[in-house]
């Protein structure tokens, strides 16, 4: 009986409020933990707390921060002139032509871009565990605009990947 619920209320309670979309989580682990411990012997109770000893409500959702459409040559400048590869820079400028995820243009191989078109199918995903391919798992093209394609093409290595990272032999991360 070293772990008492007085020892977890306090924790507990804090991180509904600092960090409510962890604490249930958390709780849930600490739950599994003592549960086990009880079916090896190791204890006679599991001191954990149920969710609804924690009065705290769930805090509104706050949308993610946008940056507005007039900004982004700004952002593209900035790219530009971070100290980043050639690669990653290019891998960033992807993102906001394309609006694709990270792992969707950081896993982009040039199998998938056709180099006479500039356009680039993100194939369709034929299984949930296959990563770097539509969240919907439906095909998708997009045309890369001529100078950014041109600059990408230069950039071309040996790699599979259109983004590669030279100290892994993968992607960039």
């Amino acid at each position: 009986h070293l772990v008492e619920r007085e020892d977890i209320f306090p924790f507990m309670d804090n991180m509904f409020v600092e960090a409510f979309s962890s604490a249930g989580k958390q709780l849930g682990y600490m739950r599994r933990v003592f549960e086990y411990a009880i079916n090896f012997g190791l204890t006679k109770n599991n001191p954990v707390p149920p969710r609804i000893a924690f009065e705290t409500e769930k805090p509104k959702e706050k949308p993610h921060g946008y940056l507005k459409y007039s900004k982004l040559p700004d952002l593209w400048d900035w790219i530009e002139n971070r100290d980043h590869s050639e690669h990653t820079k290019l891998a960033m400028k992807a993102m906001i032509l394309t609006g694709h995820r990270i792992s969707v243009v950081v896993k982009a191989k040039w199998s998938h871009i056709d180099e006479a078109s500039g356009v680039w199918t993100v194939p369709e995903r034929q299984d949930k565990t296959t990563d770097g391919l539509m969240k919907s798992g439906r095909e998708f093209q997009v045309t890369f605009p001529a100078p950014f394609f041109e600059r990408l093409l230069k950039s071309k290595s040996d790699s599979e990947f259109v983004f590669p990272s030279p100290p892994t032999q993968g992607h960039v991360s």
